[in-house]
């Protein structure tokens, strides 16, 4: 029983991981065609409001399942390099998404977004390999 247990855990895991990736993949993607989009939707009398999320929002929903796929995997594998990965990711999403476009207009926030998202998908990427190798030595 104990081991369908750590079965069903380490699949749960697992999808986190591929979430945590994703999300910041999406997050990019966003990022990167938005200004374009928004540059044509006019011409098909569309406006911004068909696409609905937000950076904000967008950020609101990476960011915890980033969080859920990481922080176990670094408390069983314990790289700080990891950690300070998401941490810098985060940092970056969250000024990029709340913050940048105020400061430096609206095209601002893409870089740092984008920036962070990188970070984001890095340490999930080294989390699922270290995590996948617990107990070699690496």
């Amino acid at each position: 029983m104990v081991e369908s247990n750590t079965s069903w855990m380490e699949k749960g895991a697992d999808f986190c991981n591929v979430l945590s990736v994703v999300g910041p993949s999406v997050c990019i993607v966003h990022c990167l065609a938005m200004p374009v989009l928004l540059a044509v939707l006019p011409a098909f009398g569309l406006s911004r409001s068909v696409f609905g999320l937000s950076d904000q929002t967008i950020a609101l929903i990476i960011l915890p399942l980033c969080a859920l796929a990481i922080i176990p995997g670094y408390f069983k594998h314990g790289k700080k390099r990891v950690l300070a990965s998401m941490c810098m990711g985060f940092s970056l999403v969250i000024f990029g998404s709340f913050f940048a476009e105020n400061l430096w207009g609206p095209s601002g926030e893409i870089p740092v977004n984008v920036l962070g998202s990188v970070f984001l998908i890095t340490a999930s990427v080294l989390n699922h390999r270290l995590r996948s190798c617990f107990g070699h030595d690496h």
